[in-house]
């Protein structure tokens, strides 16, 4: 009977470990995604704020 528990036991991690896995890969892209967002917003609004110096200047 132990056998067969441990068994069971094996393939819950084996399934808990893949699980975690995928997981874990998709929290990563999802935080290099916001990452790249956040550094494009923020070249954008320096676009933006050299435009509008430009344009006050002249």
């Amino acid at each position: 009977m132990s056998i067969v528990c441990w068994i069971l036991f094996m393939k819950n991690q084996l399934a808990v470990g893949i699980l975690s896995i995928i997981v874990g890969n998709l929290f990563w892209r999802l935080a290099c995604e916001i990452a790249t967002i956040i550094f494009r917003m923020n070249e954008q609004l320096s676009l933006i704020h050299q435009e509008l110096k430009r344009s006050t200047n002249n």
